[in-house]
């Protein structure tokens, strides 16, 4: 650009250097050359350029910011280039003055540029030269959103003005003008724009819809519509509008079936977001209009974006009854399908999602006596559809057609001929991915969904619920379709060649049974799991309708459920619902007559269960507090049912004290029905069984039962159950006067494979004669002795396992109810059974080889004597000591493992003291996994485990019999197969098992702590020394004395324990450290010394006295000595 010829009046103040340029740009020649009229636009191009790049140059700027007049001159000269040019060089012109705009960051220069376009514009009479006007304001409004705010508060006029302009025939004015407000409300502009100002936009939107002709008004005017109908207020006024039966629907529908793709996708995504607000009146507008036909068909396409708003609109009108009215289902289903069918060859879940949503509630909605599938081919068409869904992984599109199935089995959608095979087909996938999915810990199936429109309010939205939902509605198809011939047979073939097994019979078997078999199951480990409150009232529903369908086969599941835990977990959970429901009395009053009819059918069913059934809202713990005596009966009816199928809900003290709260509650107890009298003996009898006959037999229960027992006939009190088998030999005075009875009933039982007939029916002839319970128990136990001697000398060795079973299970009992020493015949039944668990077939009866286990652990303990101990023959016995080693390696019970352990335990301690016997074979095992043996589930392993660790540590890993792998890691003794971190992680290990309240594992934890410590102080100082000064010594004392009770066994470990800390020469200081730790130990001697203990136990708690007196520091001697009442 050459300079103007008065330049040098300029001076060198407004001229600078730019990088593209030698010469300097004088911005005073570039202005005048940009005002000259004279001079014609081609030769002003290089002047706007160089004004561009002068607008990259901070130092101009900052010029312009100190001289702000001239920074609006220029401004000024730009909006005259822009009225004035054609429009390639005014876009120039608009480039260059926003630019300027964005790097000034000026209000003042703002504000002038705004009064200077107002004025302009209200001085012109025709509003087509304004345009470049309304063009440069929607540029700066898109560019700059801040003067959104500012021309509504300060130049409200200009905006009055541009929509007044709208009426006007100019489609460019009217595009332009559409396209500022477009920007101009963006953000909090509600509360911004005059409520005078948006009415009449959306007047004017509304006419220009219908006479706007060309692509891009229509595309800025629908732009639009998107921001106002942002606004509910906005909204409400657009769809209410009516100019001369104008309204925005008859506005949307043209477009919708324009040929527009852009625009048939701007106004359906219009329309959802109208129905988005969910309000009845926009949805019923819709509804009535014939806006929705068009809807449907805009189904027929491929586009995603459009296929997402129709099925929008469509989940939000299918919500409404109106829709169902109009009968927009019927034309609508078909399109739904076809979209569905598109969506699933293309995966796209989320819209799958949502089409299977509105199937479903289609479905669901859909009045009964409209039809709603023109043939049977469109409804294998949906079954397929629905089919194709199940197998889909996206846990919702799954999820969403199981609510479709659900719905869609109905008699009255079902045409004929009812396509059950194509059901049988559909369910078999969703059983089988409903288990697969349970299985597989990366299934999402199963997890909560939550802020997803598709999932229905109402709706069940957990797959295990809809799964019985559809079951449900299963068997209610199969009660419908059984007496009609013709659901039952098939249209296509001639009646004389129907098969003879119908399809609906087929597919009521296959429903029964799948049910039973998989369903059933499935819904009850989601019942255990307690994520579903429903799911447990759906079951209680479903097994309803079976028992109308199939009750003998329902039946079975009842009794099984029960024995499950369903029915207390019902009684459980009603205690904590508000609300009960008729459904749950009914199932449970139903459960009760089944029940009932199992056990009892010889007596009616009795009247106070259908009395007190609605009364059930108590917890069973909680049955006690009860006053009504028909509700204390059926609490005791069903904790009897619970306990009878083994569902034992309650502990046996809980079952005494309620019991025992049943009876003392009676005025006169001989008036219990002989229903509840006979429930009330069997319950005594589980509950005496459950706590080892640890119970007060004075009790007003023990009393009634007792007298019962002994005055009235059996059938009045009798239950077929083991538990009476186990109170026999557990109480002596029932045993002595009703046990040949109970044993004559036990042996006329059909249910040989529980108990042995054989055993009992034997020795019932000598039982008769005895008078004294002890020789009633040695007598059984002499007769279980001579019968498996029997059944190992048989020739036949393919022994009857039950049989075996059975009667080695009476004689183990028989065995430990009496302490007793073993003899010559014991020591053959102990040949035999070595003999027998040394046959290869051991590994297939593993029952079998835990009871044999535990019959030589008792033949061990009952050794009195080297003569007649069974030891010595053990360790010479090689294959013995072989199948021992195999039963370790297997690991196929933690119970056999552990009883294996202890059997070597006692072998390594006898060995240990026989210098002259040597074991022929030494077992080795591998030492870990140490804490999966020390964390087991199985109480016999961690014992039997611990005595074992205690052994050999005794031994120091010393011993022909046993030894562990893996040695030569601990450097100070390299025979100890554990390291210093082993010995660390078992030590508080002891230290938990300590505080327990089993107190065998408690005293075998002792034991080994004894010996381990013993082994440390010899071979580890430093690690003894560690352990010694462990900070949860002192509190694992202090809370194993407060733990101990009255049992003799529990007050022996005890006192071990302190003998075993006040013998060492510096443990004593675990009792020592603290006052509060020595007053906890002496009150608990002080105690135990007031008490009538055995005189070994009393000498132990004398000793300790003496030791503990010692050990006190010598300002707190006196104190404790004048509590033990002791003098110097």
């Amino acid at each position: 650009m050459n300079q103007r010829e008065n330049h040098n009046f300029h001076g060198n103040t407004w001229s600078y250097t730019v990088p593209h340029r030698k010469e300097r740009i004088c911005f005073a020649c570039l202005t005048e050359t940009l005002e000259d009229d004279a001079m014609i636009m081609v030769k002003k191009r290089p002047a706007l350029a160089e004004a561009l790049h002068l607008i990259q140059l901070q130092n101009f700027i900052d010029d312009l910011q100190s001289n702000i007049e001239i920074a609006v001159h220029f401004t000024f000269v730009l909006i005259d280039l822009m009225e004035s040019s054609e429009s390639s060089f005014a876009s120039s012109a608009v480039e260059v003055f926003l630019k300027l705009l964005s790097k000034m960051d000026s209000r003042d220069l703002l504000e002038s540029v705004l009064d200077h376009i107002q004025k302009k514009m209200f001085h012109t009479e025709n509003p087509k030269e304004s345009l470049p006007l309304i063009v440069l304001l929607g540029r700066l409004v898109k560019t700059f959103p801040p003067l959104s705010g500012i021309l509504c508060q300060e130049y409200e006029p200009i905006l009055h003005g541009l929509i007044n302009g709208l009426s006007l025939p100019d489609e460019d004015v009217q595009s332009n003008t559409v396209y500022l407000f477009v920007y101009l409300l963006v953000g909090p502009w509600e509360a911004l724009v005059p409520v005078s100002m948006q009415q009449a936009l959306a007047q004017e939107l509304v006419c220009l819809l219908h006479t706007a002709k060309t692509p891009y008004l229509l595309r800025n005017l629908m732009a639009l519509l998107k921001n106002l109908i942002s606004s509910a207020e906005l909204t409400k006024i657009l769809m209410t509008l009516d100019l001369n039966n104008l309204t925005l629907l008859t506005s949307l529908k043209k477009l919708i079936i324009s040929k527009d793709s852009d625009l048939q996708r701007s106004a359906l995504y219009v329309l959802s977001c109208i129905l988005s607000w969910d309000r009845e009146d926009y949805c019923s507008a819709v509804i009535n209009s014939d806006i929705i036909e068009f809807m449907f068909e805009a189904l027929h396409c491929q586009s995603p974006d459009q296929l997402k708003f129709v099925l929008d609109c469509v989940e939000s009108l299918c919500q409404f009854d109106l829709f169902y009215t109009k009968c927009h289902a019927v034309y609508g289903l078909e399109s739904l399908l076809y979209a569905l069918d598109s969506l699933l060859g293309r995966k796209n879940s989320e819209l799958c999602r949502t089409a299977f949503s509105i199937l479903a509630t289609l479905l669901t909605r859909q009045p009964s006596n409209v039809p709603l599938f023109i043939n049977a081919s469109s409804v294998n068409s949906c079954l397929q559809l629905i089919g194709q869904g199940v197998k889909q992984h996206h846990p919702e599109v799954f999820l969403t057609s199981l609510q479709s199935l659900s719905a869609i089995i109905r008699k009255s959608y079902l045409l004929l001929p009812i396509p059950f095979e194509e059901l049988e087909k559909i369910l078999n996938l969703m059983i089988n991915k409903l288990l697969k999915a349970e299985t597989s810990l990366s299934s999402a199936i199963f997890e909560e969904k939550e802020g997803h429109k598709g999932l229905i309010e109402n709706r069940p939205s957990d797959p295990v619920e809809i799964a019985a939902l559809i079951y449900g509605s299963c068997i209610q198809l199969v009660e419908e379709c059984w007496d009609d011939p013709l659901t039952c047979t098939t249209s296509y073939v001639s009646p004389d060649s129907q098969p003879k097994e119908t399809s609906i019979q087929q597919f009521k078997d296959f429903i029964v049974n799948s049910f039973v078999v998989k369903i059933v199951p499935l819904v009850m480990r989601s019942i255990d799991k307690g994520g579903n409150p429903v799911l447990c009232r759906q079951l209680q529903k479903l097994l309803l309708s079976l028992y109308g369908t199939d009750n003998d086969r329902c039946s079975q599941v009842l009794l099984q459920l029960t024995s499950e835990g369903l029915l207390s977990t019902v009684i459980n959970r009603r205690a904590h619902v508000a609300e009960m429901v008729e459904v749950e009395d009914q199932f449970l009053l139903q459960l009760c007559h089944v029940l009932h009819e199992e056990d009892t059918p010889e007596i009616p069913f009795p009247a106070w269960v259908d009395n007190a059934i609605h009364k059930l809202k108590h917890s069973l713990q909680d049955s006690i507090h009860l006053t009504s005596e028909d509700t204390r009966n059926l609490y005791v009816f069903l904790i009897y049912h619970m306990c009878k199928l083994d569902d034992i809900p309650l502990t046996g003290e809980e079952i005494l004290e309620i019991i025992n709260n049943c009876v003392g509650s009676m005025y006169n107890p001989t008036q219990f029905s002989p229903l509840t009298k006979k429930q009330l003996v069997f319950l005594w009898a589980f509950a005496v069984s459950l706590l080892q006959n640890n119970v007060d037999k004075k009790s007003p229960a023990g009393d009634l039962v007792l007298r019962t027992v002994c005055e009235e006939p059996a059938k009045e009190w009798y239950t077929h159950h083991t538990a009476f088998l186990y109170w026999v030999f557990l109480d002596s005075e029932v045993c002595h006067k009703a046990g040949p009875l109970v044993m004559t009933l036990l042996s006329v039982s059909s249910e040989v494979t529980t108990l042995s007939s054989v055993i009992l029916r034997n020795c019932l002839e000598k039982v008769m004669e005895v008078d004294s319970s002890d020789d009633f128990i040695l007598c059984v136990r002499a007769k279980g002795r001579q019968l498996l001697q029997d059944i190992f000398l048989r020739e036949d060795k393919t022994l009857n396992e039950d049989h075996l079973q059975n009667t080695l299970s009476i004689f183990l009992m028989a065995f430990s109810a009496l302490p007793a020493s073993t003899d010559g015949r014991d020591l053959k039944l102990f040949y035999h059974v070595c003999k027998w668990l040394c046959e290869d077939t051991v590994d297939r009866h593993p029952e079998l080889t835990e009871m044999c286990l535990r019959l030589i652990i008792l033949f061990i303990e009952a050794s009195d004597s080297l003569n007649n101990s069974v030891l010595p023959m053990m360790a010479q016995n090689v294959s013995l000591l072989r199948t021992f080693e195999g039963l370790l390696h297997s690991g196929d019970s933690d119970s056999v493992s552990g009883l294996t352990f202890g059997i070597i335990s006692y072998l390594m301690d006898f060995t240990a003291t026989q210098e002259n016997l040597h074991s022929y074979v030494t077992i080795t095992v591998s030492l870990h996994p140490l804490e999966k043996r020390l964390k087991s589930s199985s109480p016999i392993m961690q014992q039997c485990f611990l005595q074992v660790l205690a052994a050999s540590f005794k031994c120091n890993f010393v011993s022909t019999v046993f030894k562990f792998s893996n040695v030569g890691r601990y450097i100070p003794d390299l025979r100890c197969p554990l390291i210093s971190r082993d010995i660390t992680c078992l030590f508080c290990y002891l230290q938990q098992f300590l505080v327990q309240e089993c107190l065998k594992t408690k005293q075998a934890a002792l034991w080994c702590l004894q010996a381990l410590i013993t082994y440390l102080s010899n071979t580890d100082v430093k690690l003894y020394e560690e352990l010694h000064s462990h900070p949860w010594n002192t509190a694992m004392l202090e809370v194993m004395v407060q733990l101990t009770d009255d049992n003799p066994m529990s007050i022996a470990t005890t006192l071990d324990m302190l003998q075993l800390v006040l013998d060492n020469n510096t443990g004593h200081t675990l009792v020592t450290e603290s006052l509060e730790t020595m007053l906890i130990v002496s009150k608990f001697l002080k105690e135990l010394k007031e008490k009538s203990l055995s005189s070994h136990l009393t000498d132990q708690c004398c000793n300790l006295v003496k030791k503990f007196l010692q050990v006190v520091p010598v300002q707190c001697k006196q104190q404790f000595q004048a509590s033990f009442q002791v003098q110097e």
